[in-house]
């Protein structure tokens, strides 16, 4: 499943990295095609515009999003996690490490939480797609 990986950025020490990460390394291991906005988007690129590259990946690209823990305090991954709603896209968020439990709100059709990718990973390089190293 093609995956954004959302949560705070702003405001935290490295921009969160180490958290996204890991994160990111762990949905890679279950077999996820993951766009993570620290490894996509330039750390110098204006605020707005960093939002705007996360909001067209997930209009245009993702099958789902998943929340990393205090995504709730971030006006970007609200933002991320509300366009994701609009169009009907399943969401998770990290409960605990490694563990992808779906968001609580009306019309999220993740019903389980998340695990392994039912598309082997070879299929998304065959499709041109690449998960970056965590």
């Amino acid at each position: 499943m093609r995956l954004l990986l959302s949560g705070p950025i702003t405001g935290i020490k490295d921009d969160n990295r180490p958290e996204f990460g890991r994160v990111c390394g762990v949905l890679v291991d279950l077999g996820h095609e993951v766009w993570c906005p620290t490894h996509e988007v330039p750390a110098a690129l204006p605020y707005r515009e960093a939002l705007a590259r996360c909001l067209a990946y997930i209009c245009g690209h993702a099958e789902g999003l998943v929340s990393l823990q205090g995504w709730w305090d971030s006006p970007g991954a609200r933002a991320e996690a509300a366009a994701a709603s609009a169009i009907g896209l399943p969401m998770w968020w990290e409960e605990r490490p490694g563990h992808f439990a779906p968001t609580v709100h009306a019309g999220n059709p993740a019903r389980a939480p998340l695990g392994k990718a039912r598309k082997p990973r070879a299929a998304f390089a065959r499709e041109g797609w690449s998960s970056p190293a965590p």
